[in-house]
């Protein structure tokens, strides 16, 4: 038995309108599709990427923690900062290069998602 991979990521929303925010965020914005849609729930996928998304109406606190980041693998770390920055995101770290091993070049940026996540944009630069 092993680990193949991260099934997906799961998020909660506060309220309707961080419901509806994230829903375009994560579809226009980033350019995932819906995979499955519930009541009060959401599955958004992009290649093998899926983000699980609740809706909590009336919550001024979750009782969970948050997640610290995710990253989405993309080719061009500065496009899809631009990108987010042009709709209104807060950029936290601007695109830069990363050299993790002598051989492991990237170049990296994160925003600050609709629901208070924060999200890398990770580029491998090979």
């Amino acid at each position: 038995m092993s680990v193949l991979s991260i099934h997906h990521i799961s998020l909660t929303c506060i309220n309707e309108r961080q419901y509806e925010k994230a829903i375009d965020f994560y579809t226009r914005i980033i350019g995932m599709h819906i995979q499955r849609q519930w009541k009060n729930g959401i599955l958004f996928e992009i290649g093998n990427t899926r983000i699980e998304m609740f809706l909590k109406e009336n919550t001024e606190q979750l009782s969970q923690g948050t997640i610290r980041h995710f990253a989405f693998l993309v080719d061009s770390c500065d496009e899809m900062i631009e990108k987010v920055r042009q709709e209104g995101y807060s950029i936290v770290v601007e695109p830069k290069d990363v050299c993790l091993q002598e051989d492991y070049l990237l170049r990296v940026g994160f925003c600050i998602g609709p629901t208070g996540e924060e999200i890398e944009f990770f580029q491998e630069r090979l």
